[in-house]
């Protein structure tokens, strides 16, 4: 009996005598009482005896995975997950469709402002991207198409929003398939009677960004060309439609900034929209190609070597505290759409295929295009580098299927060394971070609970 390689033990938390307990393999999470704790320590000491009781409670560790009988058996276990992460298909088949370049505000630290480019998709090229998603579906169990309208601002391209909408829709009647689309959007045009006429077409949520209180929000995304302000333009529209569709505000900061997010926070409160978003999602901004800066809703932004795990957290905890939800679990695995099959094809504006937003226009990365029927060979080369392997047979590090499926971000690694094929270990960090975020997710569970009990 051993433990997993894969554990991270936080003693004494979250308090003296008591542990918390997390396997990124399996992803379980627990709190351990003493006598549980006891009986870990002795398998770390490599025990030899044990009482009845004790085996009783390896026993209850071993289903949850923090104790295994070898080594190797869970390594090829793990080796096993992965491939299976990579090819693994939910039923859902998920797109991106970037329905343009084109953008009504100058945000400072736009991740396409490298993309000069107005490029608008055209009503035949969406017709092209419909054909090659209705083809995928036909050769994969599907019961649910679910696609995300990206930009620039989507909405600047609304006749290609309702085309595929209406298109999709007529497809799905009497297949037992279900559509609908979310959008990524920066408010401005997201109107009530907008909402009202996307909704009968299948919209189902919509990601807003704002970036804090006017003051900051119109610095970092002001209109273009003219500069003026949109910060209140922005929350008016999420005020006339939070009651009818779920909203996530996204937004980004930087150290400086940081400290005036909490007062949007308290703003979204004193306005009633505590109780009516769907959930908050700000995430730290990251440098990288140049001057360029990009956000990332990913952890991955928060291992950032600019970001200590403190930072992060802390917003992460402010969000809590104050009520609102958080968009994703906080510990979950980072994996990488690149090294997934089945994962989201982004659809640029003139056809080209990607797996990754960072890389739109760089067309040596694209996995291929709506007129071609087969993938690019860069998709395949993705799918069979299967760089975990280096990491799991070669080091103890516990973070490889937490990490992901490719070795972290294979932007970031690019950016970071100039081979795209680089492992960007990012064990130092999660070192970091993961204890942080394992005390704040007992916090959540526990703030949560507390608030249910009370209700």
């Amino acid at each position: 009996m051993k433990l997993s390689r894969f554990n991270i033990p936080v003693f004494d938390e979250p308090r003296k005598g008591l542990m918390l307990l997390f396997n990124t393999l399996t992803m379980d999470f627990d709190e351990l009482e003493p006598e549980y704790r006891q009986t870990y320590q002795k398998l770390k000491n490599n025990g030899v005896e044990y009482s009845p009781q004790e085996l009783i409670q390896i026993e209850e560790m071993t289903a949850a995975g923090y104790v295994v009988s070898d080594h190797e058996a869970e390594k090829a276990k793990a080796a096993e997950w992965m491939r299976a992460l990579s090819y693994h298909n939910d039923g859902v088949y998920r797109a991106t469709i970037v329905t343009t370049m084109a953008c009504n505000l100058n945000c400072v630290y736009c991740i396409e402002a490298p993309f000069t480019s107005n490029r608008t998709m055209t009503l035949e090229t969406a017709d092209k991207a419909f054909s090659r998603i209705i083809r995928e579906i036909e050769d994969r169990p599907t019961k649910h198409i679910a696609i995300a309208y990206y930009g620039g601002e989507p909405l600047l391209n609304l006749p290609v929003i309702e085309h595929l909408s209406r298109r999709f829709q007529e497809w799905c009647n009497g297949t037992g398939i279900t559509y609908s689309f979310t959008l990524s959007t920066n408010g401005t045009l997201l109107t009530r009677e907008m909402v009202d006429r996307l909704k009968e077409l299948g919209l189902c949520l919509a990601q807003i960004s704002v970036d804090g209180m006017a003051e900051i929000h119109d610095k970092r995304r002001p209109f273009k060309g003219t500069g003026l302000p949109s910060f209140d333009v922005v929350m008016q529209n999420i005020k006339d439609v939070a009651d009818i569709l779920p909203v996530i505000i996204a937004g980004c900061y930087s150290l400086e900034t940081e400290p005036h997010i909490y007062r949007f926070f308290d703003y979204l409160i004193d306005q009633g929209l505590d109780k009516k978003l769907d959930s908050l999602l700000f995430s730290p901004e990251t440098s990288r190609i140049g001057d360029n800066k990009t956000s990332c809703t990913s952890v991955d932004c928060a291992i950032n070597p600019q970001w200590s795990a403190s930072h992060y957290v802390r917003v992460q905890k402010e969000i809590i505290n104050r009520g609102f939800n958080l968009n994703k679990p906080l510990l979950a695995h980072a994996g990488c759409a690149l090294a997934l099959n089945y994962g989201h094809i982004i659809i640029a504006p003139d056809g080209y295929l990607y797996k990754c937003n960072a890389l739109i226009d760089n067309k040596e990365y694209s996995v291929g295009h709506v007129d071609n029927e087969n993938l690019a060979p860069f998709h395949h080369i993705c799918m069979t580098k299967e760089l975990w392997r280096k990491c799991l047979e070669e080091t103890d590090c516990p973070y490889v299927y937490f990490c992901g499926n490719a070795c972290g971000c294979r932007y970031a690694a690019f950016v970071d060394s100039g081979d795209f094929w680089h492992v960007d270990c990012q064990r130092k960090h999660y070192d970091e971070l993961l204890p942080e975020l394992m005390k704040l997710e007992y916090h959540r569970i526990n703030l949560a609970a507390s608030k249910s009990s009370n209700s």
